[in-house]
């Protein structure tokens, strides 16, 4: 199985997502613009979306506790990889779980719920459907809603961000994230050295 191609949306297609989703779902409804959010800045895997609840957030060390995934609606006690990890919540990580405890916290343990019967999301169809239908109404290519996971990894490798941290924080091996991000770990390093080049040429 050739697994499929990374396709990250840029960090203006990321916001121009996010802003339309809160503009466009009002009241319940914004849990849709929240759940983007929240994959777009944590690079979580769905099924790890799927699977968190309010337990699992630390408000005060700001760290989400990924320990267990739902995949195909049923409930796993294991990521993975098999390891539990934390997530670092950055601050659009934070305004989106914000958003989320307005909406669902009351409702029982599931962060992400249905807008229409409050129950938790089986599968990512429901956000999915909305995230599609944002992306065709702003223009932008479309993309699975699973790049907003190599959306994050992308942004973090470009602002210079250690592979170690960057590939512990998504729940991969080094390795594996290297092999998977090398063109945006050495675009930026890449661009660069050419800059030196061009100094030269210029020069000559």
């Amino acid at each position: 199985h050739q697994k499929p191609e990374v396709d990250p949306f840029t960090h203006q297609e990321a916001d121009q997502i996010i802003e339309y989703l809160y503009a466009n779902n009002a009241g319940p409804e914004r849990i849709y613009a929240a759940y983007a959010h929240f994959a777009f800045w944590t690079g979580m895997r769905t099924s790890e979306i799927l699977a968190l609840t309010w337990n699992d957030i630390d408000w005060n060390r700001g760290v989400a506790m990924v320990s267990k995934t739902r995949i195909r609606g049923q409930l796993s006690h294991k990521t993975k990889t098999n390891k539990t990890r934390e997530v670092f919540l950055n601050t659009p990580a934070k305004k989106a779980l914000y958003e989320a405890k307005k909406l669902t916290y009351k409702l029982g343990e599931q962060v992400f719920r249905s807008p229409r019967t409050g129950e938790a999301w089986l599968t990512d169809k429901p956000p999915r459907v909305v995230f599609t239908a944002a992306l065709k109404a702003l223009g932008i290519r479309h993309r699975r809603t699973y790049n907003t996971r190599h959306t994050y990894a992308t942004q973090c490798l470009m602002a210079g961000m250690t592979p170690a941290f960057v590939a512990n924080q998504l729940g991969h091996s080094v390795i594996v994230l290297l092999t998977t991000y090398a063109k945006w770990l050495h675009g930026e390093e890449s661009n660069r050295e050419m800059e030196k080049l061009k100094v030269i040429l210029e020069k000559a």
